[in-house]
């Protein structure tokens, strides 16, 4: 090798070595664009990466759709809560009644209108104020 290298030359000698690595990496390269079969074929392997997140696209989906009935489902709650509290005040109840008696009467059974004049109903009669009898 000490030969080859005062022969051509230390810089001419490293040239040599990178076109041999060059060589070899292209032949490699070649050899498996050239080969038919796979362990794992690409074209498998991304639908099956496709189909898994297919899966996480629907899981998180759900995921994220029970949430917001969740925070939902407690805003109302609260917002029911909050009227109670606040229904007591006789001018207000009134109010509440004559505004969900419209309600009733703009909608049908399945309108939205009509099922917020029903909830209204029943939190005006669970905040029915109790008569003493005397």
């Amino acid at each position: 090798m000490q030969q080859l290298i005062s022969l051509l030359g230390e810089e001419n000698v490293t040239e040599l070595k990178k076109k041999i690595a060059e060589l070899i990496v292209e032949q490699v390269r070649s050899d498996i664009e050239d080969y038919g079969e796979y362990l794992l074929y690409p074209p498998d392997m991304q639908d099956m990466i496709q189909d898994a997140m297919s899966d996480v696209d629907k899981k998180v989906s759900k995921m994220y759709k029970d949430a917001i009935i969740e925070i939902n489902k407690d805003y109302i709650n609260k917002m029911k809560d909050y009227m109670k509290q606040q229904i007591n005040e006789s001018a207000l109840r009134s109010k509440v009644l004559d505004y969900a008696t419209r309600l009733k009467h703009w909608g049908n059974e399945f309108s939205k209108e009509y099922k917020i004049s029903q909830e209204l109903f029943k939190i005006l009669e669970e905040t029915e104020p109790k008569k003493c009898d005397s």
